[in-house]
């Protein structure tokens, strides 16, 4: 049998202690390089998030426009399921109008005819209600046609009359359009275009369409 020698001894330990610290640098390595790459990913997006906040703020007018406007759109779909398809025995017709501020607070009435004027007798009120928050109610406007035409923008309206007989009074025509524009306030101030919100109706039916 060979002899163990004390030199042989310490040999095998000190290649044992140096495959064990060979084996702990691999580890710290790989955690080193985990953490590095968790702060380049986490740079990254902090560099985008900080990159896509201008862009945010710039358009959030736009899709609380937009948001505004798509409550308008459901508006008027109630507005034109409650008027039906009654008889002519039946006839009837509903209108959903703003304040005469322009605000975003609405009225839907029913009126005998479209033609009726604001406040007749024969008007009843159905409900009201705001298309947005109150918090940013003032921010917002409903653009009336001058307002409209001053910023290239024709064809605005201000209320909108669904008749049982003859559908839509504002676009009686298959070609006619009409539609809702909501902007901010600041935005009208500075005659800023591209963040009016538009809903757009066309034909005696008031087919809906969002700009």
């Amino acid at each position: 049998m060979v002899p163990i020698h004390d030199t042989d001894i310490a040999h095998e330990r000190w290649a044992q202690a140096e495959w064990q610290y060979y084996e702990l640098w691999e580890k710290v390595e790989v955690k080193l390089r985990r953490r590095k790459a968790l702060w380049i990913v986490a740079t990254l997006l902090v560099f985008l998030g900080l990159s896509s906040v201008p862009i945010l703020v710039d358009r959030w007018p736009k899709w609380t426009a937009l948001s505004a406007n798509r409550k308008l759109a459901q508006q008027m779909g109630l507005l034109k399921a409650e008027v039906g398809a009654p008889s002519v025995s039946d006839h009837q017709a509903f209108r959903i109008r703003f304040n005469p501020d322009h605000r975003l607070t609405y009225t839907v009435e029913k009126v005998e005819t479209c033609a009726d004027p604001i406040g007749a007798a024969s008007t009843s009120v159905v409900r009201t209600g705001d298309l947005l928050r109150q918090a940013h109610l003032n921010d917002y406007v409903l653009l009336n046609p001058a307002q409209g035409k001053e910023l290239g923008v024709p064809g605005l309206v201000d209320s909108f009359c669904y008749d049982s007989l003859s559908g839509s009074t504002a676009t009686a025509k298959d070609e006619a359009i009409s539609g809702f524009g909501i902007v901010s306030v600041k935005d009208l101030a500075e005659k800023r275009t591209d963040r009016i919100s538009l809903l757009i109706f066309k034909g005696p039916l008031a087919e809906l369409s969002f700009e």
